[in-house]
């Protein structure tokens, strides 16, 4: 079995101090089992934790970002952001609520929704691609040989400016998302990825 680390995403990879944020690939076997819906509700809590780092980063630079920020609470013993989203189950789909920023978020097996836009084109969804996506790797957090044989990953392309451009057919759909909901789709990504990753291979 290889390193469960080299297996794994991470924020870094994918960071917001690009010009254009970019969400990592769906892991490949979502293609066909499409997503657990409880494996996604059990990670929404990390993946706003690391929505609120990635805030605080650009906050640093940009004014227009504490906005957002002041949507979300810290518990002040643990620090951590304050969520206590309940699951409503319906058919086809779960229901996260109260949610921060949006009132709820729709969850099913191939698509991620605000609870206020939906239904809508403002969501994250399974799809399978006729042309793979391309993307540049952070010259500083290079996907290890594992990760990239993991995702099908290959390198197309090597910039002497912007590093290695990545070709890989499980890309995720967006449509007109803003770029808060990147943040946050990007990184609930990466915690589903590494989810599935973890079931995968520590049965």
């Amino acid at each position: 079995m290889p390193d469960i680390n080299e297996l794994m995403f991470r924020r870094e990879h994918f960071p917001v101090t690009n010009p254009i944020v970019g969400i990592p690939p769906y892991h490949p076997s979502l293609l066909e089992t499409g997503m657990d819906i409880e494996l996604v509700s059990s990670v929404v809590g990390g993946a706003l934790e690391e929505t609120v780092l990635d805030l605080e980063e650009l906050a640093e630079k940009r004014s227009d970002v504490k906005h957002y920020l002041e949507r979300f609470k810290r518990d002040p013993i643990t620090g951590k952001v304050e969520y206590r989203g309940v699951i409503q189950k319906t058919r086809g789909y779960d229901i996260i609520e109260p949610f921060p920023v949006w009132d709820s978020l729709f969850v099913s097996r191939e698509q991620i929704n605000p609870g206020d836009f939906f239904p809508s084109d403002y969501y994250l969804m399974i799809v399978k691609r006729s042309i793979p996506d391309l993307f540049y790797e952070p010259k500083n957090a290079p996907f290890s040989p594992a990760l990239m044989e993991e995702y099908h990953m290959r390198v197309v392309h090597v910039s002497e400016s912007r590093g290695r451009q990545i070709e890989c057919p499980y890309a995720w759909y967006t449509h007109n998302v803003s770029e808060f909901m990147t943040i946050f789709y990007k990184n609930l990504a990466i915690a589903i990825d590494n989810a599935v990753v973890r079931k995968k291979y520590l049965k």
